[in-house]
């Protein structure tokens, strides 16, 4: 018997048997890796063993955050990444720039 996956069905065991451990630990752009406490999906102690993992990463526990938190929890996602694109040098010379030209 022939199993046929949706392309959805794919794209999740994709995701599941992806392991990038053998290069994660090359990057060394600076990370934000954010994880909710609640997360009922994917336990915080992957993020925190991918930001152990990687050069320059920061790990952002958001206490009782559940999975999708982006949504759910947008003003504590929000506040994260806006606070961590603010200390980087890169993006802060685009803004420069960006504000000379307008």
């Amino acid at each position: 018997m022939e199993v046929r996956w949706s392309p959805e069905a794919a794209e999740s065991l994709a995701g599941i048997a992806h392991d990038g451990t053998a290069w994660i630990s090359d990057i060394s752009t600076p990370a934000l890796i954010l994880c909710g406490t609640s997360d009922r999906l994917v336990h915080p102690s992957h993020s925190a063993r991918l930001a152990q993992s990687m050069q320059n990463a920061r790990l952002v526990r958001l206490d009782g955050a559940p999975h999708f938190f982006h949504w759910e929890c947008a003003d504590d996602f929000n506040r994260e990444v806006l606070a961590f694109l603010a200390e980087q040098k890169s993006v802060n010379a685009i803004a420069r720039v960006a504000q000379e030209v307008v």
